[in-house]
């Protein structure tokens, strides 16, 4: 299928090279057929970055590397307050970086479970509701206004 460009393709061909119509859609065999031949429609999830990870994120950056630089120079300098202070500036930044980070991590799962998981498909004739992931090539999907769209689809 990677090889095809079935974006520049005519409608007439598209719809012969999936064996579809947009009055019947899919035949629920060939829907079976398609899904050993294609999986499921689903993007691999990534690996979540693990609470270890997002703080040691925030401390491997070039500024960080500079402050601590700073610390160090102090130390040896004999300004232990001037280092203390640019301490703790090291640490509220790493603090407020992570927090930031790991909250937008929470809130974009959140979203995810938000998305709509159902779509309208015509299949053996028939309107019918299923779930996004029992898509596959060649499937007519009806869309109204407000539909998040659930795959990408020739319009």
């Amino acid at each position: 299928m990677k090889d095809q460009n079935f974006h520049s393709m005519k409608l007439g061909g598209v719809l012969a090279h999936f064996n579809t119509s947009l009055e019947t859609g899919l035949e629920s065999k060939a829907v079976s057929k398609l899904q050993s031949v294609y999986g499921r429609n689903v993007l691999t999830p990534k690996k979540q970055a693990s609470i270890y990870t997002l703080l040691l994120k925030q401390i491997h950056n070039p500024l960080t590397y500079l402050l601590l630089f700073v610390v160090l120079v102090s130390v040896v300098t004999g300004h232990q307050l001037d280092a203390v202070i640019v301490g703790v500036l090291i640490f509220i930044n790493t603090g407020i970086g992570f927090y930031l980070e790991y909250s937008a991590l929470k809130k974009s799962n959140a979203i995810k479970k938000l998305v709509p998981s159902d779509v309208l498909v015509i299949r053996d004739g028939n309107e019918k509701v299923v779930d996004t992931s029992d898509l596959v090539p060649g499937d007519i999907v009806v869309v109204s206004e407000g539909d998040s769209i659930p795959a990408d689809l020739r319009i």
